[in-house]
């Protein structure tokens, strides 16, 4: 038995060893990339609490450094992940982040999806201003507690580029129905961000002549990708935004229309959601159906936001806050 035992643990992946106060519980996600060496469960020696320790190597503690900026910025931000801690030895660079046991978004439209029921709508207008929320802080320095929604004009804003279900966390609820019941929505995963100028400084900053040289950029320049005119004359910080904006139409829609393949037509939707809430899908889905460069002088989304904080107070006037799953 032991030699059996032996054998199969040549194959299973070797744990990091225990430092910075924590033990490396398990591997919850592989190598990322070359820029970093996977991501561990890790308990705090001292608290007892969770973490996700995130280790970058060489190669990604270079390129990780705009991830890390962000997530010291972000402090005391709730719906952006925390960092707790941050350490570098022996060319290891480990991140000790926020450990949300509630699963992700993911994961919720997976569990509605099996038992064929439908997203309740006030957590759907919980979900929609939690992301906004977020997306304000990295846009345009807004905190999120912030009631006037005011940019900050010398704030770089950062782009997440890589908005999906997966990377959007819960935490678990402590009580239904009464009062914020809902579990705490995290935006996570901020590898792929893009940090720009602030505005005052890319004025005129036009896609060939900008400053700054991303991934995306390069690309471009390398297969000469042949795209309309109209493209040629944006920045990246305007992709970049749109993208955002786009990804966060298509959560809103995938978490709106699950296992009713018939919602977008009007009589059905009205058996379920509220006719504020049938507006806002109305427009997402116009935003998908816009091409990218056509986005350009669209809403940012402080303005959105706003939007959506007061059709939101007028639905839940009339609708109950259900339980979820």
């Amino acid at each position: 038995m032991d030699e059996e035992m032996t054998h199969i643990d040549r194959f299973l992946p070797m744990l990091p060893a225990d430092r910075d106060g924590y033990t490396i519980l398990g591997q919850v996600m592989g190598m990322g990339w070359t820029m970093n060496d996977g991501v561990y469960v890790a308990r705090e020696k001292k608290t007892q609490k969770l973490a996700l320790c995130k280790i970058l190597n060489y190669h990604g503690s270079t390129v990780g450094m705009q991830e890390i900026y962000a997530l010291q910025v972000a402090k005391g931000q709730h719906g952006i992940i925390q960092i707790h801690k941050e350490s570098y030895a022996n060319s290891e660079h480990r991140l000790y982040l926020e450990y949300c046991d509630g699963g992700s978004l993911r994961d919720l439209l997976e569990k509605y999806h099996d038992a064929l029921q439908h997203i309740p709508e006030a957590f759907l207008w919980h979900v929609a201003e939690s992301i906004l929320r977020a997306l304000c802080f990295l846009h345009l320095g807004i905190p999120q507690v912030s009631t006037y929604l005011t940019p900050r004009h010398d704030w770089p804003p950062m782009y997440h580029g890589q908005l999906q279900l997966d990377y959007l966390y819960m935490t678990t609820p402590t009580s239904y129905p009464v009062g914020n019941s809902y579990p705490r929505i995290v935006l996570a995963e901020l590898s792929g961000l893009y940090i720009g100028t602030p505005p005052k400084d890319r004025v005129g900053s036009k896609w060939r002549k900008d400053r700054t040289v991303d991934f995306f950029t390069m690309l471009r320049r390398k297969v000469r990708m042949h795209v309309e005119d109209e493209v040629n004359d944006w920045t990246e910080h305007e992709w970049y935004r749109a993208n955002d904006i786009r990804n966060f139409a298509t959560i809103m829609c995938e978490l709106s229309y699950t296992n009713h393949s018939t919602l977008r037509q009007t009589h059905a939707r009205e058996q379920i959601y509220s006719p504020e809430w049938i507006g806002l899908m109305d427009k997402l889905n116009g935003v998908l159906d816009t091409p990218m460069y056509d986005w350009a002088n669209k809403p940012t989304v402080d303005v959105i936001l706003r939007e959506v904080l007061r059709a939101k107070k007028s639905a839940l006037a009339r609708i109950f806050e259900e339980p979820l799953l």
